[in-house]
């Protein structure tokens, strides 16, 4: 019998092949050199799990917008969306960017994260980055 904290993502692990993509985790905020605010993040991760197109019958349910594409995400990494003072994760997969629209945290319960993310455009280049340290 399947219960709380058997971690079913892992169980489906088993039997569905997971999709590999690429986590770009939120830094910083920081300033361009014309003095506006942008995110900053961490250099891609490499995170698998489960990738799934929500179905455009449950868009208005879940209010979306019906110009947009939406996608849950479920996986065993931390992906966060923006809450005060932190902007949103990105993943890229096939070739598209990906914003995280918001976080299911069953993590605690069962290992995992029901992730939603909105379609933003190509990834075909990174989003900036947090410098290198400095060589102490």
């Amino acid at each position: 019998m399947i219960h709380p904290g058997s971690n079913l993502l892992k169980i489906a692990q088993r039997v569905i092949k997971f999709q590999r993509v690429f986590w770009h985790q939120f830094a910083t905020r920081g300033e361009d050199d014309l003095g506006e605010f942008v995110s900053l993040y961490n250099a891609p991760q490499v995170i698998k799990g489960s990738w799934q197109p929500i179905n455009r019958a449950r868009y208005e349910a879940l209010g979306l917008d019906f110009a947009r594409r939406y996608y849950n995400f479920f996986t065993a990494n931390d992906v966060l969306g923006i809450t005060e003072g932190r902007g949103t994760d990105l993943i890229d997969y096939q070739g598209k960017r990906h914003e995280v629209v918001d976080v299911q945290p069953w993590a605690q319960e069962d290992g995992w994260n029901q992730v939603l993310v909105v379609e933003v455009g190509p990834s075909t280049s990174l989003p900036p980055q947090v410098p290198p340290a400095d060589p102490v």
